[in-house]
Parts: structure tokens; C-alpha cells; sequence
């Protein structure tokens, strides 16, 4: 049976066309994406076509004029990002009744005042705009339940990176890696301070001060901090990189880090785990909750903690290749929970108005 899908998204990312393009491949279905415009710090190239799928820039249209093109669709199923949108959140409480609508969000549960808050607010005001949740995984559940949905209306799984074509690479360099391990960390990701980056400069600098060494960090992104990052031989910028241009950096570099202060998720963490990675992340960033296991597959530190990431700097270079390649293999095994073609199974049984979908990371 054919059905109608729109989703009201931010800044288009190349993880969302890969994972759609799998419910076209798929499924009989035709697509409406609204969505921001790009992000100059992220600008991801739009390149997924399709006549059932269709592309509207949010910026073209006030919250009547959205609301007569997601009505025009007819669809069964709205998937809004966030409920941070005044003008999504109209649309959605508007197709009350029309369709079925589904809140994505990565928000994780910290029981901060504002989140009581809204535990208080929200099984009134979401639920009138809002029937389930899609999330990214355990953490932000737990902050599904406390305002107001039931354990039945929540199902993980709300990102997926592109794992085949991440795992492909992993299997591509794995023999490589298990016989000469590069010895290179990688960052990907905005050079902003909410991603850390400039702890992380500042703690691998003074990790080669205090222990030279012959590792070295590779970054890849944009962002304001660019300026702050200290000039040494061994730290390197290459600058914004589509995610088709990965599979050179994935080939010369062993492992990945991630030292956000605060991250909801960060597929980035699943994508470098697909790619056979050992992982470094801090404590904020919530993929670990699927994707790390402290001492398994790579190492937490806490966030904002430059003495913390030294210490696991440390641990990391201690290693010797075989343990820093199983490290790898054990990593591409968790990230294989969750693929491109599962995320398209829910989205399609969110559109089913007799299921509702249940899926739930195990690690």
C-alpha cells in the first residue's frame, strides 16, 4: 500500500538522504522534506532525487502557507523535529485527526529544571500537538516517558548513519589496520565550543609537550574557534569534508574522537564505529549510550575535562596494535545494530496506522 510521508527537518544532513532514499528503494512511498536552509559550517550537498520525493525551504513559507502544503500532501504520517518550531508545531496541531504525528527529538533526560518543567507542561501541551516519539535511544526515552508518552508510542533508533557505506570501509582497511594501526587520532565535526574542539587542541598539545610522541590529530570541520587552534606540527586542519570524501581519512587514521561538552547524539560516533574505530567521546555525548563501552571499544572522559582527556590520551597510546585493532572490530560490531534499512522500517510502520513501532538499542 502506498503512503505519504512528510518530514519537518532542520539543516538537511547527507545521514537523513541515506536514510530516505532506503524508504524510496523500499517502500511505495512519496516524500516531502521541509526543511531549513543550510548550514555554511555543514553545507552538505543535496544530491538524492526521486519524482516521489520533493524539497521545500521552510524559509519560503509563513505557518499558514506550510500548513496548506503539508495539507496538500495528505500524509499519513508528519515527522517534526523537535518541538522547538513554533511554525512545525502549528502544523502539527492543526493535522490532528489527518495524520498520524510523530515527534523526532535527541534531547536526552538530565532532570535539569527545565526539563521538570516541561514534565509538568508537556503531557498537556505535546500531547495536543503530538501521538508518538522517535528518538535516538535510551536517554532521550526516559525524557519521552516523563512527559507524557507511553512506553508503547516510543520507539529508538532516530538516527542512522550511512553503515554500509562506513562498514564497507572498515572491511576495506581492516587487514591493513591490524598490521600497521595508524598512529592518528580524528575529530569530526563544527569547530564550535559546544563540541569541545578547543579542550581538545589545547589537552593534544599538551599531551605532545609533556609525552612527544609520534601521534597526531587530523580535524576535519568548520567553525568559529578555527583561529584558536595551536599551530603544531602534529595537529592538522583539512577543513569541511563531504561525507563521499571520507574514505581517505578513514584509511589513514585509527581513532575517532568525539570531546563534546554537551551532544544529544552525535552520529558522527556511529558512522567512525561503523568504520572499525576505536572511540574516545565524553560522558556528554550520548551516542555512547549505543556505540562505546568504556575499555570495550574505547574510552569516556568527562566533558570540558582537559586533564581527563590527557589521561585517556594516555591509556590510548599504551596500547599496543592488536589491542587498539580489536578495539575496532568490537566497535563495527555495536554500530551494526542500527542501519540505514532498519531506520526505514520504523519510519514506514510509523506510517501504518495499525503499528507502532518498538525498537530499542540492547547493548
Amino acid at each position: 500500500m502506498s503512503r505519504k510521508l512528510v518530514f519537518l527537518a532542520y539543516a538537511p544532513s547527507g545521514y537523513l538522504f541515506t536514510c530516505i532514499e532506503r524508504i524510496l528503494r523500499h517502500y511505495d512511498a512519496a516524500i516531502t522534506v521541509v526543511h531549513y536552509p543550510l548550514d555554511p559550517d555543514a553545507p552538505f550537498k543535496m544530491n538524492l532525487s526521486s519524482p516521489k520525493l520533493k524539497f521545500l525551504d521552510k524559509s519560503h513559507f509563513n505557518k499558514e502557507e506550510l500548513l496548506a502544503q503539508v495539507k496538500s500532501v495528505s500524509p499519513d504520517v508528519i515527522f517534526c523535529s523537535g518541538w522547538g518550531d513554533a511554525e512545525y508545531k502549528y502544523v502539527c496541531k492543526n493535522m490532528k485527526g489527518k495524520s498520524r504525528r510523530v515527534l523526532k527529538f535527541d534531547n536526552p533526560w538530565q532532570n535539569t529544571f527545565k526539563q521538570n518543567l516541561m514534565r509538568l507542561i508537556g503531557p498537556v501541551y505535546l500531547r495536543s500537538h503530538f501521538d508518538a516519539c522517535w528518538v535516538s535511544g535510551n536517554p532521550q526515552r526516559q525524557y519521552a516517558l516523563r512527559i507524557g508518552f507511553k512506553d508503547h508510542q516510543i520507539s529508538e533508533g532516530g538516527y542512522s548513519c550511512d553503515f554500509e557505506y562506513f562498514h564497507s570501509e572498515y572491511l576495506r582497511n581492516k587487514e591493513n589496520k591490524h598490521h600497521s594501526f595508524p598512529k592518528r587520532f580524528i575529530y569530526v565535526g563544527r569547530y564550535i565550543p559546544i563540541k569541545g574542539v578547543d579542550r581538545l587542541w589545547q589537552a593534544f598539545y599538551e599531551f605532545q609537550q609533556e609525552r612527544p610522541n609520534e601521534w597526531e590529530l587530523w580535524c576535519l570541520g568548520k567553525g568559529e574557534l578555527r583561529p584558536q587552534m595551536p599551530e603544531h606540527p602534529a595537529i592538522k586542519d583539512f577543513g569541511f569534508v563531504q561525507p563521499s570524501e571520507m574514505g581517505k581519512f578513514i584509511e589513514q587514521t585509527g581513532i575517532f574522537i568525539m570531546p563534546s561538552v554537551r551532544d544529544h547524539w552525535g552520529v558522527a560516533v556511529h558512522e567512525y564505529a561503523a568504520s572499525g574505530f576505536p572511540l574516545v567521546c565524553s560522558s556528554g555525548v550520548y551516542a555512547v549510550s549505543a556505540f562505546l563501552k568504556d575499555g570495550y571499544n574505547g574510552f569516556i572522559h568527562q566533558p570540558d575535562d582537559k586533564e581527563s582527556l590527557k589521561s585517556v590520551l594516555n591509556q590510548i597510546i599504551d596500547l599496543d596494535q592488536s589491542q587498539l585493532a580489536l578495539m575496532g572490530d568490537r566497535s563495527a560490531r555495536l554500530a551494526a545494530v542500527m542501519k540505514p534499512d532498519i531506520w526505514a522500517g520504523i519510519a514506514w510502520e510509523f506510517a501504518d496506522a495499525a503499528n507502532w513501532p518498538v525498537f530499542r538499542f540492547n547493548n
